[in-house]
């Protein structure tokens, strides 16, 4: 933990400089879960109490020579009947920007702690989770060649640590140099040129590097958002063949309407656990405010991510939805340190306000995973309702009631689990 406590230090240090006002919104909660299959055991469930103090926070500062957004969840589970030991949970995504020589040098801070599982293959209990951390720091030189023609010159030093999963550890060496074109006053194009080289703590892993260059369109209209980008990536190792194939990636945001908004996000891409992990700094503080689990392997293993994701939100004064379906394949090719898999889902939200301060819904998640060469299916669904209301402008509660199931044709992993869940907050 020493690594992680260095990196915080510093992003820290940064925040304490003198550099305009800092807001920080924060949300106090104490919950209580009951579970009748908190060990999510197919033979031998375990009724469970948990009770749960906890914070999610959003900071923010936007100064002259500091700019920062982080967010961050942190919570306690205090098991009563002693099923598992206690435990602290956390997640946090951040990006604090150093400016060090106005519109030339800023010097960057970003970090991801999140919570992964150990074994992909097993269930999400406490015996099978790690907290994990990605942390980047390094320069941001930027230059204009024209008044429409700027460029950027970029280094990073990345490092990677899981609780663990030894070989996930890593550190890396990230160069980038982007050259952008202002076609008007909404949209940019840019062309970019990448290189990671990727050392890991494991002596018996075999470090690589990473090449990527690729063009990126983005525009931004009244009702319409569209960032895309098209070119190839390779790896070069040094005792095996190397890997390449194209890069795409695209998003497209539409809001027809005041009240509804669609999204589409196409992607064929390579990635490993640790560049998965690192936080979009335009998506940070974007979420929702419980803990997300991760679900790739937590391993050295690079894939190629192929994935489909379509949502759509509607906002009304009584009622709500939001729906996301989506498909996705991971391919490791030769490497054998991940598992490859193909499954697609949705989930989603239809909610009702009944009382000016009183809403109520239905919460839906389904997946369907194959795991590729383990001839092994997993279907998991989780449903149920929820019933909220704001006491006060500070206070509020919810209450969940959720059925989770999962339905596998691997031996001795299928489950189903009933949860109650409530919980008192107070909103700074």
């Amino acid at each position: 933990m020493m690594r992680l406590n260095r990196l915080a230090a510093g992003v820290l240090a940064v925040l304490a400089a003198p550099a305009g006002a800092v807001q920080l919104d924060y949300t106090l909660e104490l919950g209580l879960l009951h579970s009748d299959n908190i060990n999510l055991s197919q033979d031998d469930p375990v009724s469970q109490n948990v009770a749960i103090p906890g914070i999610n926070f959003t900071l923010s500062q936007q100064g002259a020579t500091v700019q920062a957004l982080v967010r961050g969840v942190a919570e306690y589970r205090n098991y009563l009947g002693n099923a598992f030991d206690d435990e602290f949970r956390g997640q946090l995504d951040g990006i604090v920007n150093w400016t060090l020589l106005p519109e030339r040098l800023t010097w960057t801070f970003q970090d991801a702690l999140g919570l992964q599982p150990i074994n992909v293959l097993q269930a999400d209990t406490p015996t099978n989770l790690q907290q994990t951390n990605v942390f980047a720091t390094g320069p941001t030189f930027r230059f204009r060649l024209n008044p429409v023609l700027r460029g950027q010159a970029e280094l990073r030093y990345v490092d990677s640590y899981a609780e663990e999963t030894e070989e996930f550890n890593s550190r890396r060496l990230v160069g980038a140099l982007r050259v952008f074109h202002d076609l008007s006053s909404t949209s940019e194009l840019s062309a970019n040129l990448q290189t990671e080289r990727v050392d890991f703590d494991e002596d018996d892993l075999e470090r690589y590097t990473r090449y990527d260059l690729f063009a990126r369109y983005t525009s931004h209209l009244a009702v319409l958002d569209l960032d895309a980008v098209l070119g190839y990536s390779r790896f070069d190792y040094r005792d095996r063949d190397d890997r390449s194939g194209v890069l795409a990636r695209a998003t497209l945001g539409w809001r027809p309407s005041a009240r509804s908004t669609f999204n589409l996000t196409l992607m064929r891409q390579y990635s490993d656990a640790a560049t998965d992990m690192m936080a979009d700094p335009g998506a940070i503080g974007t979420g929702g405010t419980g803990i997300v689990i991760g679900d790739v392997s937590i391993d050295s293993g690079v894939y190629l991510e192929e994935r489909i994701d379509l949502g759509y939100a509607y906002t009304g004064e009584r009622f709500g939805l939001h729906v996301v379906p989506y498909w996705r394949k991971l391919d490791y090719g030769q490497d054998t340190r991940g598992v490859d898999q193909r499954g697609g889902g949705f989930n989603g939200e239809i909610s009702y306000r009944l009382r000016p301060q009183l809403r109520g819904g239905f919460v839906m998640a389904a997946e369907r995973r194959n795991f590729l060469g383990l001839d092994r299916r997993d279907d998991d669904t989780r449903y149920g309702v929820f019933l909220t209301q704001q006491w006060t402008r500070h206070w509020s509660w919810r209450l969940d009631l959720l059925r989770g199931e999962r339905d596998s044709t691997g031996d001795g992993v299928d489950f189903d689990d009933n949860q109650a869940y409530l919980r008192v907050s107070y909103t700074r």
